[in-house]
């Protein structure tokens, strides 16, 4: 059984293939993509400034794990990429220009005037 798809399959996928080694663990990757013509063309959610095509969705998805290994291979400088934080406010219905905002991720508190100090968590 193929873990891409969930299909049975007489041959084994490459990621399948590694999935049943030891230490190797598969996770899911989202990918944006959209059909030119004839081409499927596609990125990275993580990456999306590395841009891939295909004739098939399947070979995208090819092209798309080449582009993963490499990018996470330590071997590209300066790779860019999507991050997320946390940030909490007070709820509020207007807006209030002295309203304070915490970072949580970096136990930041400071105002909408751009004062920022560090508080310890």
């Amino acid at each position: 059984m193929c873990l891409l798809d969930q299909s049975n399959r007489n041959e084994v996928c490459f990621v399948c293939n590694i999935a049943g080694r030891e230490g190797i663990f598969v996770e899911t990757k989202k990918f944006v993509y959209y059909q030119e013509d004839d081409m499927f063309v596609g990125w990275l959610e993580d990456y999306p400034d590395y841009r891939t095509q295909g004739e098939t969705l399947d070979e995208l998805k090819a092209n798309l794990l080449d582009i993963y290994k490499d990018l996470t291979s330590g071997q590209i400088p300066f790779v860019p990429r999507v991050g997320e934080m946390n940030v909490a406010r007070r709820a509020s219905t207007s807006y209030e220009p002295s309203r304070r905002w915490d970072a949580c991720s970096f136990g930041m508190v400071g105002t909408t005037t751009g004062i920022r100090t560090l508080r310890p968590k």
